[in-house]
């Protein structure tokens, strides 16, 4: 019985400028080639509206977490529900995004739900199973600049 150690191998090229292409090799199978970005060629971003990262191919990446905590205590069906708070983008999308809740929990079980949403802010509302909770709303939104 032969056991065979597993070979691993990259490779990459840049056949356009400012975009490298690379793939990895496991054994005798080579993934599909994925468009990688160098750190100088992301623009990144800050300002009172939370950071954005900006990619050369037209994607953009936007993240927030609210400093303020907010509460979970008005009766929501058989749960309880914050007010619908307003986040705006550090940075517009040009269409509407794709967004994932980001809820920071400080006192109970919270989780958040996006209310309402264009390219330029959107509304979270956080849930819980119990009146006292207290969170921290937040996101990440993926989308396109360009």
């Amino acid at each position: 019985n032969t056991s065979r150690a597993s070979q691993t191998a990259r490779e990459a090229f840049a056949p356009f400028g400012g975009r490298t292409l690379t793939r990895a090799k496991h054994d005798s199978t080579w993934s599909e080639w994925e468009e990688t970005f160098t750190t100088a060629s992301v623009e990144y971003g800050i300002n009172a509206n939370g950071e954005y990262w900006k990619y050369p191919n037209g994607k953009l990446v936007c993240h927030f977490t609210s400093p303020a905590t907010a509460p979970a205590f008005y009766a929501y069906n058989s749960l309880f529900a914050s007010e619908a708070g307003a986040l705006t983008f550090p940075y517009s999308f040009i269409g509407t995004p794709e967004v994932s809740p980001a809820v920071e929990p400080v006192a109970g079980e919270v989780w958040g739900i996006v209310a309402s949403l264009t390219n330029s802010n959107l509304y979270i509302r956080l849930l819980s199973d119990s009146g006292s909770a207290l969170a921290k709303a937040g996101y990440v939104a993926i989308g396109r600049w360009k």
